[in-house]
């Protein structure tokens, strides 16, 4: 079990974090989501004594990181993929790891396998890609067999059939009872991982809360009603609180009403329905409007539309 209490850390005159508080359970996978800026890797490193808090305390099964007799039998942790010896193989990393703990080669060779690593074993590190290096690190993390694990982005670098690995790997850990720990930026991937999230901004906590729990209480989905007289249904389905939004000549998208009325009313004045389905909001979604205040860097998506035609107006002006 990994416990946050009232964390604060500042950086100058950032609150880097700001009374952070927040439990990680075993048994679950908990995602750990929230903007760049949000104190999410600064929370990670101070649960491992890597930074120091100005106030407040982190712990690891209820002891301080740096009062751990084995570390690596008690937390794994990935952060920095490449925060390595160039030079060393993969297995040689491993091993002079695993003899600060006593722990052998077999279980070395065991993690290697685990991975994917088992055939790249004795190459370079300075070869590896950022792929490779998730592998390794996630090797690292899972060498002492710890009951806590805690992977900063773990699926960075890997490719889909990576990712798929490391979804089942982290579900796989969860059902062995272990406190599972992961941040990641990749929404579709923590939908299908997580069960429960912490959703972080401004250095606080925003949402501690299952991950259907944190969906559902987003504002409400829409339905897509595809009709071929989707302008006249379009015309009988308003009323107060309804959003009747044309896609296109064929396509509605309703938000207020639900599947079953607007099917209803188009039976009852007997309009052809060719689609009508309802859409959930996504974690994305749910995340982007909890979130969206908390964000410390909003770029403009129009800015490079906006200098290319700026660009092209010029050069039609110009005579040359």
């Amino acid at each position: 079990m990994i416990e946050v209490e009232y964390l604060s850390k500042h950086y100058g005159s950032i609150a880097a974090l700001d009374g952070m508080n927040f439990t990680v359970r075993p048994g679950i996978v908990t995602g750990f989501l929230g903007p760049n800026g949000a104190g999410k890797s600064t929370s990670m490193r101070v649960i491992l004594g890597l930074d120091k808090a100005d106030s407040g305390r982190a712990t690891v099964n209820g002891k301080d990181y740096r009062d751990l007799a084995a570390p690596l039998h008690e937390i794994g942790a990935l952060l920095e993929a490449k925060s390595v010896e160039g030079s060393r193989t993969a297995r040689n990393q491993l091993r002079g790891i695993a003899a600060t703990h006593g722990i052998g080669d077999a279980r070395v060779d065991e993690v290697l396998h685990m991975v994917g690593l088992t055939d790249v074993a004795h190459h370079r590190l300075r070869t590896f890609s950022l792929g490779m290096s998730q592998r390794l690190g996630i090797a690292i993390a899972l060498l002492g067999d710890p009951a806590v694990v805690m992977l900063d982005e773990p699926a960075n670098g890997l490719d889909p059939d990576g990712i798929k690995w490391i979804r089942e790997l982290l579900r796989g850990l969860a059902d062995e009872g272990r406190t599972v720990f992961v941040s990641s930026h990749l929404m579709s991937e923590m939908a299908l991982t997580a069960d429960h999230l912490i959703v972080v901004g401004a250095g606080r906590v925003l949402a501690d809360v299952s991950m259907s729990e944190f969906v559902s209480g987003a504002s409400a989905g829409s339905v897509l009603v595809r009709s071929p007289q989707a302008q006249k249904l379009r015309g009988i389905i308003g009323a107060d609180g309804v959003t009747v939004t044309s896609t296109s000549a064929t396509e509605l998208e309703v938000s207020g009403r639900s599947a079953a009325s607007i099917g209803e009313i188009a039976a009852s004045a007997g309009l052809v329905l060719h689609e009508l389905a309802t859409r959930s909001p996504s974690l994305e979604q749910a995340f982007m409007e909890l979130t969206n205040s908390t964000v410390a860097y909003h770029g403009d998506s129009g800015t490079a539309h906006h200098a290319a035609s700026t660009a092209a107006a010029s050069t039609s002006k110009d005579p040359s």
